[in-house]
């Protein structure tokens, strides 16, 4: 009989299972680094939105399933398995990517703050999210940069509509504007926090 090794057995898993984590966190891109929360009990969540209204997130289960032959696995290389784990990640990361962006456009449809644009974007697109949305900034005012994720088609149009924004001298001075009122919606949120002591 075969010893059972249960020490490097689990040290064999935990180096797996970070393996996994690893490639799932690098396939999640901009949404990696997101806050995860763990929920130890219950079957769901909610945030409750500055007007006091309830944004109830229901769980969905992520399911990834392969099938194998035993006698196949058991002659894996080390290489063959690190493959494995890494395709499984991916797979988890885009259906996680999917409900997430699935959510956030729910959301913001919901709240009123969806654009729609007929067209490739413009800087005048970028000017008018950015009026929609509630803007963060460092204790020393600067402002906390933005993740605008696009597809790769969509990339080069972007670009150029932040091209545009940066050169036009009137748009410039648009945007600069828009950021200073949006620094001082910031403080006035700031300063009316409630402290809890």
């Amino acid at each position: 009989m075969l010893p059972n090794y249960p020490e490097v057995r689990k040290l064999i898993s935990e180096h797996q299972m970070r393996q996994f984590h690893s490639a799932r966190s690098e396939s999640l891109g901009p949404l990696s680094d997101l806050r995860e929360d763990r929920v130890h009990e219950g079957h769901r969540s909610g945030i409750i939105r500055e007007d006091g209204s309830l944004d109830e997130l229901e769980f969905k289960k992520i399911e990834v399933t392969r099938t194998f032959k035993i006698d196949e696995m058991t002659n894996w290389s080390e290489k063959q398995v690190r493959e494995y784990y890494e395709d499984v990640a991916k797979e988890v990361a885009r259906k996680q990517s999917h409900l997430t962006y699935q959510k956030l456009g729910e959301t913001v449809a919901k709240v009123g703050n969806e654009i729609t644009e007929t067209g490739p974007p413009t800087a005048e697109t970028i000017l008018n999210a950015l009026n929609k949305m509630w803007l963060e900034f460092n204790d020393d005012g600067t402002h906390v940069p933005l993740t605008f994720v696009t597809s790769p088609e969509m990339k080069p149009a972007w670009d150029a509509a932040f091209r545009q924004l940066d050169e036009d001298p009137a748009l410039r001075k648009r945007h600069n504007e828009l950021l200073e009122a949006k620094r001082l919606q910031w403080r006035e949120r700031e300063s009316s926090r409630k402290l809890v002591g």
